[in-house]
């Protein structure tokens, strides 16, 4: 962003101005320190007369990630099962990727959606007094900041592929 205002020949004070923005907030967004909101980017691309997409930085990281099978970081929760991280866009980013068990019996909440894949087994979603069963094939897509249970009902181990957005790890 700051190339692009040089390059107009602009003070992060003419921006300020155009834009309704402090200097002090445009500035952490062009050092990177904080993360503007679509409508602060779209009110800065307005005001550089270019395409929101200008703003972005491309040189983030690679556009493809490959994970290999048993690889991921692992983690396991105080109660709780053992998951492994096989993709993340990071603490700010989109998702995050897990493989689970299927548990005997979860209490879950937090901020965000959840989709999950059941890989194998069978297993049974409930939100208050609504239960959804699931077996291997099966996907199930929530908003997940209800308190929500998930439960293992078949004897053959139950996995999950769980992708939580946004990023949890």
């Amino acid at each position: 962003m700051a190339e692009l205002r040089a390059a107009k020949g602009l003070r992060l004070a003419d921006l300020a101005e155009v834009t309704g923005y402090t200097t002090s907030r445009l500035s952490q967004i062009e050092r990177g320190v904080s993360i503007p909101s679509l409508t602060a980017l779209a009110m800065v691309a307005m005001a550089l007369g270019v395409e929101m997409a200008a703003l972005l930085d491309s040189s983030s990281g690679p556009l493809v990630h490959i994970t290999r099978a048993g690889e991921g970081r692992e983690l396991r929760l105080s109660t709780g099962p053992t998951f492994r991280v096989v993709g993340s866009h990071g603490l700010d980013g989109a998702y995050t990727a897990v493989v689970q068990g299927t548990p005997e019996r979860l209490e879950y909440r937090h901020y965000g959606e959840r989709f999950i894949l059941l890989l194998s087994g069978s297993a049974t979603f409930t939100f208050g007094d609504d239960q959804y069963h699931l077996n291997a094939g099966d996907t199930i897509h929530y908003a997940s900041h209800k308190t929500h249970e998930v439960f293992a009902t078949s004897k053959v181990p139950g996995r999950l592929l769980v992708i939580t957005c946004p990023a949890l790890f």
